[in-house]
């Protein structure tokens, strides 16, 4: 078999060559790729004649996905797949498998990170500290007895939950199966966005959760609420959310994700909203994440050699 990486997933070359050389003793062809190339025409040329693909969220279209004719597996080593055009691997015969569970811990540790930093002004103390100045409007709050909205209890939100519960906050939880825990409780969207002063987002990003929050479910939430997106940045209306930071109907917002990846264009609204902490989509970006990546995406390749599929994607 012929195994192609398309990028490094911060694989260092030393500990590429001897992952090669073991799978050259297995009888296969490892190519991991040094670079990252986001150009279709390159990721054509990387994986055309590959029999097993890896990509992270790097986007792959019908166009290219077409030109796979001897893939028979695609490892995407994100915990997403909206980047990916299943339909077309599934009509190409490609199994495709994801890599969930690498960045719990690191995504549900910078949602509750962002909001430390909001409620204890940490990026503007930082900035006064250094003109230098003394802690003048810089009184802050507690996420201790506060209400907090987690919406998607999946694997991550589930993990965020526990982290703002070990806090003392409230926690309330969004999920299509009506699931509860003992570190939250299920409500409605809707009661939800009306009653937390914290509103995290956790959900994949689908047909159904695109732009699901909007100027409307903003509009529910309380006065001085804030929100956090680490998960995908078009379940947010990012239109409506400026609208909401610029009339001061929210007191803040932090965000890792956009409609696109970082960086940001010249000019774009969030740069300028007040009260917007922005992030260049770090979530996932930990050393143990990172190494949890890797593992997880050999075990994927392992097991499918093994004639089974795991983390199936479709």
């Amino acid at each position: 078999m012929k195994i192609v990486f398309a990028e490094p997933i911060t694989i260092p070359k030393d500990r590429a060559d001897k992952l090669r050389e073991t799978w050259h003793k297995k009888g296969h062809e490892l190519i991991i790729y040094p670079d990252r190339d986001e150009r279709q025409e390159a990721l054509i040329r990387r994986l055309s004649d590959a029999d097993i693909g890896l990509v992270s969220n790097i986007p792959l279209n019908r166009e290219t996905i077409q030109h796979f004719d001897k893939m028979k597996y695609l490892v995407v080593a994100f915990s997403g797949t909206d980047h990916i055009d299943l339909d077309a691997c599934r009509e190409k015969g490609i199994n495709v498998s994801n890599a969930a569970g690498y960045s719990n811990e690191s995504v549900a540790e910078l949602s509750l990170g962002l909001a430390l930093a909001l409620y204890r002004n940490i990026p503007a103390a930082d900035i006064q500290t250094r003109k230098p100045a003394g802690r003048d409007g810089m009184l802050g709050m507690e996420i201790h007895g506060k209400t907090v909205g987690i919406v998607g209890t999946g694997l991550i939100g589930s993990k965020t939950a526990q982290l703002f519960n070990a806090l003392g906050a409230r926690v309330l939880g969004v999920n299509r199966s009506g699931k509860e825990a003992e570190y939250y409780r299920h409500v409605s969207l809707e009661t939800c966005l009306q009653n937390a002063d914290i509103i995290s987002l956790h959900v994949p990003l689908t047909a159904d959760t695109k732009h699901m929050i909007g100027g409307n479910e903003l509009s529910l939430m309380k006065p001085g609420a804030i929100l956090i997106n680490a998960a995908r940045g078009p379940v947010v209306d990012y239109s409506a959310l400026v609208r909401a930071l610029d009339a001061g109907k929210l007191a803040g917002a932090a965000l890792d994700v956009y409609e696109t990846e970082p960086p940001l264009p010249e000019g774009h609204p969030l740069l300028t909203a007040p009260n917007c902490l922005l992030m260049p989509h770090i979530g996932y970006a930990t050393k143990e994440a990172m190494e949890k990546r890797i593992a997880i995406a050999f075990d994927n390749i392992h097991a499918w050699l093994d004639g089974k599929w795991i983390k199936k994607a479709w």
